[in-house]
Parts: C-alpha cells; sequence; structure tokens
C-alpha cells in the first residue's frame, strides 16, 4: 500500500446494521449501515548498515554482490519480526473466532474448522502460514480407514501443500504449535519508500577508508478487516 506520507488513514469495517430486503409496497426500504472507525498507520525506517573496509571490496570480487543479497535477506527476516506481532494481535491483528462446532482432535481437523469459520464470516481465506515442524506433524496424520492424508491435504508434484484448496506458507517465524490464516486482500504492508540497499564512502567513510552499505525501508503494518484472520495453537482444541 503506498502512502506518500508517513501517515496512512484508512477506514476500519465494523458490525453491520441492518441489511438488503424485498420492499413491500410502499413501505420504507430496508436500510444497511456499515460502522466505520478511522485508524491511522505511522510508518518508520527499518534499517540495517554494513560498514566494510575499501580494500575489502577492491579485492574481493564478489563483495559488493553478497552484501547487497546479505542485507536483503536480513531486512526481509526483520520485516517478519516487526510485521508478525501486528499481525497476530489478539485485539488489533487476528481476531477471527477460533471456536469450532464439534470436537476436533487433530491439528488438521482444527486447521478446517477455522477455514470454515472465515468462510462462514464470509472471508476468502488464501493463506495458511504455520512453522515446518507443524506441517510434518500434520503430513504424517493418518486417517483411521484408510490410513492416509485426510483428503482436503493435497500436495503437489513441486511438494507445495493446500489443505481445502488454500496454499500453505512455512516460516520459521511462527511459534512452533501455532497457525496463522486468512484473506491476504484484508492487510497489507504500507510503504512510504520502498526497501533500498545503498552505499556511500563518504563522511567518516572518508576518513577510515571503509564504504558503508545500508538496506532500509519506511514501512508499517495495516489490518483493513481484523476478523478476516485467526490466529490460534495447534493443540487439538479450540
Amino acid at each position: 500500500i503506498p502512502s506518500a506520507t508517513g501517515n496512512y488513514t484508512f477506514y476500519r469495517e465494523g458490525t453491520l446494521e441492518g441489511g438488503f430486503a424485498t420492499q413491500t409496497h410502499a413501505a420504507k426500504k430496508s436500510i444497511i449501515n456499515a460502522r466505520l472507525s478511522q485508524v491511522t498507520i505511522v510508518t518508520e525506517y527499518l534499517a540495517g548498515l554494513a560498514p566494510v573496509a575499501k580494500q575489502m571490496v577492491q579485492d574481493l570480487p564478489f563483495m559488493q554482490n553478497f552484501l547487497s543479497t546479505f542485507l536483503i535477506r536480513e531486512y526481509l527476516k526483520a520485516e517478519d519480526a516487526l510485521m508478525w506481532p501486528l499481525l497476530t494481535n489478539a485485539t488489533t491483528g487476528a481476531t477471527g473466532s477460533r471456536v469450532i462446532t464439534g470436537n476436533p482432535t487433530s491439528d488438521i481437523e482444527q486447521v478446517l474448522g477455522w477455514i470454515t469459520n472465515l468462510y462462514a464470516a464470509d472471508h476468502n481465506p488464501d493463506v495458511i502460514v504455520m512453522n515446518p515442524a507443524d506441517l510434518y506433524r500434520i503430513l504424517i496424520t493418518k486417517g483411521s480407514v484408510e490410513y492416509g492424508l485426510p483428503a482436503a491435504v493435497t500436495i503437489a508434484s513441486s511438494g507445495a501443500v493446500t489443505i481445502m484448496g488454500i496454499p500453505v506458507s512455512l516460516s520459521t517465524g511462527v511459534t512452533a504449535g501455532r497457525v496463522w490464516l486468512g484473506d491476504r486482500s484484508q492487510a497489507g504492508i504500507v510503504q512510504t519508500a520502498g526497501l533500498s540497499v545503498l552505499s556511500d564512502d563518504k563522511g567518516a567513510n572518508f576518513d577510515n577508508n571503509t564504504v558503508t552499505y545500508k538496506a532500509e525501508a519506511r514501512v508499517n503494518a495495516a489490518i483493513l478487516r481484523p476478523d478476516a484472520f485467526i490466529y490460534g495453537d495447534l493443540n487439538g482444541t479450540t
């Protein structure tokens, strides 16, 4: 979500009031209201510096490309760490219902129940994020009849896994035993300045014969509809 300034304001939809209805002849038409609340996001710079001796850049031809790749990789990990608490906050980030009809007894049954909850709330979940250890536990789940994976889990020839058709993404940033899922169209990264990698040999670098490489972006997270996301424990209960 691009923002020309460091402040990004949007209006979050709340509880719906009223609805559409067939009009009775000569009677007042049905009224529908969406209660909106104003939310303002402030972006800040997320940055890291890597100063190196100028001789290293001159003598090791791979160093410049390595530093760019290294800084981007570490930036993305730091961005995950910054965004994750916002996306999983039980009050403002992931408020979708974790209450499941029935009595789930396995991780996969629990995930299926949460997907169903999101569909029941008129959302379109398109991502499931979990720790690799939890996907492993799901993949070794055995059905009681055919001794195989639940029919809702599919594995492509590439190894990509989907649950009820929703792609599963893996991240060690997710605490083992927990899973996050939802509709990605209802959240985004607000970006005032996109990710860039720069180098500078001026100032103190000039005196020290060093070159400082920098990766930075000015970002924050915006959760448009927290009820479109669920973050819960994979422990066989609600």
